[in-house]
């Protein structure tokens, strides 16, 4: 969700939490869709190393599923681990996604991609829409962040009242700097899901959108270490005169992250949208 470089530590470390707070009700309403067919192509955007394969391909396990995964990184192609299923072909493919990504959606049944809509721009959301709608596949978009993170104490007492106007106003600082482009244009950050369900639902799929929140405790000390370090990092390059706030933030929310007494919530959403018939 904020990683500026996708490596495959980044990745590993994200991965089970992304499998446990995904929303199982749209995995198991897409499977429902999906009841009358034998054969389902899938593409998979910004795919990294293959941890929305190995999450959804259970899902299908009783179709044959032919996956194309779309990375821009050579490397992390490279890194993808299949899961056990007979009937799942996989074909890595090196690409962006506004060339490449946008020309595969007429191949394949179902497009998804999993934290990713928050850093694409309304330009690239609006062709991806319309093609999928040209079409008529299948949407399937998970784990994109909307733009709120709180902590949530385990034991009675409130948050010191300094360090939650610092965070608030810090949050609001690294939305900002999602807003800048991540390679599509400028993004859309929080905004992406609504943007994405209203380009759908004006074109008469039917739509829904699920709450899939990360929800961390000192036992995923490693991921909170990356993610506070890389909001620090991004508020900083926003707002390099708040740079003593930002620091002290950083400071305490790493003490956070470690204490037995605090558990942080980062919200993300959801998205499916098929075609009616």
């Amino acid at each position: 969700m904020t990683h500026s470089n996708f490596d495959s530590h980044w990745l590993s470390l994200r991965e089970p939490v992304d499998h446990r707070s995904r929303a199982t009700n749209l995995s198991l309403l897409l499977a429902d869709y999906w009841k009358d067919h034998e054969d389902i192509k899938i593409l998979d955007l910004g795919c990294g190393t293959g941890s929305n394969m190995r999450y959804l391909s259970p899902y299908l396990e009783n179709k044959n599923q032919q996956w194309t995964l779309l990375d821009h990184d050579s490397s992390l192609l490279q890194q993808i681990s299949r899961p056990q299923h007979n009937g799942l072909k996989l074909e890595p493919l090196l690409g962006d996604l506004n060339k490449e990504g946008l020309a595969l959606v007429a191949k394949n049944d179902l497009v998804t991609g999993s934290a990713l809509l928050d850093l694409t721009s309304e330009e690239w959301l609006t062709k991806l829409a319309e093609r999928c709608i040209s079409q008529s596949c299948v949407a399937y978009f998970t784990l994109s962040y909307n733009g709120e993170v709180s902590w949530h104490s385990t034991q009675d007492g409130d948050t010191n009242p300094a360090y939650v106007r610092d965070h608030d106003r810090i949050c609001n600082i690294f939305n900002r700097h999602q807003t800048r482009n991540k390679g599509t244009g400028p993004a859309l950050g929080p905004s992406a899901v609504g943007k994405l369900n209203d380009l759908f639902e004006d074109n008469g799929y039917a739509t829904k959108c699920s709450p899939s929140p990360w929800l961390l405790d000192h036992r995923d000390r490693s991921l909170n270490k990356l993610l506070i370090e890389g909001w620090a990092e991004s508020a900083l390059e926003e707002c390099p005169n708040e740079s003593k706030r930002i620091l002290s933030w950083s400071r305490t929310s790493l003490e956070m992250g470690n204490s037995l007494e605090y558990q942080l919530q980062v919200s993300h959403l959801d998205f499916l949208a098929f075609p009616q018939y």
